[in-house]
């Protein structure tokens, strides 16, 4: 389009005139390295309202969109003649547009067929088909991963033809052996520096058979966030979730909630304590105390937070010296204890463990390795082992008269190729004795597991009204990519939950 006087005139024009102002439309064809630049990558899918029936889309492209748009068909198809048309936005990041639409008014138990791209160029993605969740969810399922960080070929294992990441193998293994997920959870660090969108595009298009099928519901890590993005904003334009109004700085991350059948999440944004004197922000804890209480009101049994960096993340060479025990933990488990958080799910620290059940008591004391420490009180250290689903599990065992269940913390190790990146077995050895806070701990890399191989990590949580079960798997990804098999992975811990 143009103005009067000759000045183009597009989605990102910014008019200071008052008035009418009279456009006229040019028109020229577009080129074949036009429509390849308008080609869509790098795609992202969420929940994007806090009840789960919207999805939110993004997509981006090499240049400046022409008339990009969301086509959604019932049923299984690919013929988009007679499709809704989604309205998007865009707007330019780092050297790359993305695109965002909202795709809202799906039924319940619906299949839908989608693709996205460029009316004006004939440019689509492939088509995606998606079945809409139930008005009514009695179970829930999902996968957790975290710290994705690093793709195949940037931790130079030999072989840049493969083209995969970690996380695409990890992926594999846990949707074939688990195929009946409702979404992924992602702990945050998706990509190892969150302002260069090659680790961007490599990291998500590994992944792009999953985009509707499994949304992901993402935590701000640290990658995305502080230093490694300069100020660049990440999750916000890149995964299309309705976040909280007022809620800065952007470039840090974001916070928000959602509900999922029987369970109530909460993603926290732990990158605050970057920017705020190792502390969570008071915006961001009053916020959450009010959506914990709103949620304590509604229809959900469970409560699961979502965090990138945990309240338990010991300092090995110190223990009890960093600021995970001695600020953020003061201030979020007396939280989660008011309004009876049942899991914390996070990430972070490159290894894999498990809490017993705990609740904030300042009169607590406990000493071990000669290091003391107030404020956690755990509520049973014993368990009974069940099997469930063909594996051994981990119950808890609570003395008479205990009603408050606690707070289980779980710590998946990492889905990326950074294994035990920082800490040994020696480390974590000494780290049980230290805090006895853990049911059980372990690390990915080789001689953790076994002697010869690595391991990247995922869980696997199912959720009723009255259990909640989660199963850790690893699995050597570089056996995989040489030729998948399920052999390939192998189950290392799980616990139940029960109401």
């Amino acid at each position: 389009w143009q103005d009067a006087d000759g000045n183009p005139v597009n989605a990102l024009t910014t008019v200071t005139a008052s008035g009418t102002l009279a456009l006229t439309a040019v028109w020229t064809d577009v080129t074949d390295a036009e429509k390849a630049a308008l080609t869509p990558f790098s795609a992202t899918t969420v929940y994007h309202d806090a009840a789960a029936t919207k999805y939110g889309v993004v997509f981006h492209t090499e240049t400046e969109p022409i008339a990009p748009q969301v086509q959604v068909a019932e049923g299984g198809t690919d013929d988009f003649s007679g499709a809704r048309v989604v309205s998007c936005t865009y707007e330019t990041w780092l050297s790359e547009y993305i695109v965002s639409a909202v795709i809202d008014g799906l039924a319940y138990e619906t299949e839908y067929s989608v693709r996205f791209g460029d009316a004006a160029a004939d440019v689509w993605s492939k088509t995606y088909t998606f079945t809409t969740r139930a008005e009514t969810v009695a179970d829930a399922s999902f996968y957790f991963v975290t710290d994705t960080q690093q793709t195949y070929r940037n931790a130079n294992m030999g072989d840049d033809a493969i083209g995969d990441t970690y996380y695409s193998q990890v992926m594999t293994d846990a949707t074939t052996r688990f195929p009946d997920a409702d979404f992924i959870a992602h702990g945050g660090d998706i990509v190892n520096y969150g302002a260069e969108a090659g680790y961007w595009r490599e990291m998500l298009d590994s992944v792009d058979e999953y985009l509707f099928r499994y949304p992901t519901m993402v935590t701000s890590g640290n990658h995305e966030g502080a230093g490694y993005v300069a100020g660049k904003e990440t999750i916000n334009k890149l995964f299309n979730v309705d976040y909280p109004d007022g809620m800065e700085p952007l470039e840090a991350g974001v916070y928000y909630s959602f509900d999922y059948g029987p369970i109530h999440f909460v993603s926290l944004r732990s990158n605050d304590a970057l920017y705020n004197a190792n502390r969570y922000t008071e915006t961001q804890l009053n916020w959450l105390r009010a959506d914990l209480a709103a949620a304590a009101d509604g229809p959900t049994r469970w409560t699961i937070v979502l965090m990138h960096e945990g309240i338990l993340t010991p300092d090995f060479t110190a223990p009890g010296s960093n600021y995970h025990e001695q600020t953020t933990m003061p201030q979020l488990l007396p939280v989660f204890d008011q309004y009876d958080v049942d899991l914390v799910l996070y990430g972070h620290s490159h290894y894999c463990s498990s809490s017993y059940p705990m609740v904030w008591d300042e009169n607590s004391v406990t000493t071990a390795a000669g290091i003391t420490r107030t404020g956690i009180r755990l509520l049973t250290t014993e368990t009974a082992a069940v099997e469930y689903d063909g594996v051994s599990v981990d119950t808890f065992t609570y003395p008479a008269g205990i009603a408050d269940k606690g707070t289980v913390l779980h710590l998946t190790g990492t889905a990326g190729p950074q294994y035990n990146t920082y800490y040994n077995l020696a480390d974590l050895q000494q780290n049980r004795e230290n805090y006895l806070y853990y049911r059980f701990m372990t690390a990915g890399g080789k001689g953790s597991i076994d002697a010869d191989n690595a391991y990247s990590m995922y869980s696997y949580v199912e959720v009723s009204e009255d259990a909640l079960v989660l199963r850790t798997y690893g699995v050597n990804v570089v056996a995989n990519a040489a030729s998948f098999s399920l052999d390939n992975g192998r189950y290392l811990d799980g616990f139940m939950l029960t109401k």
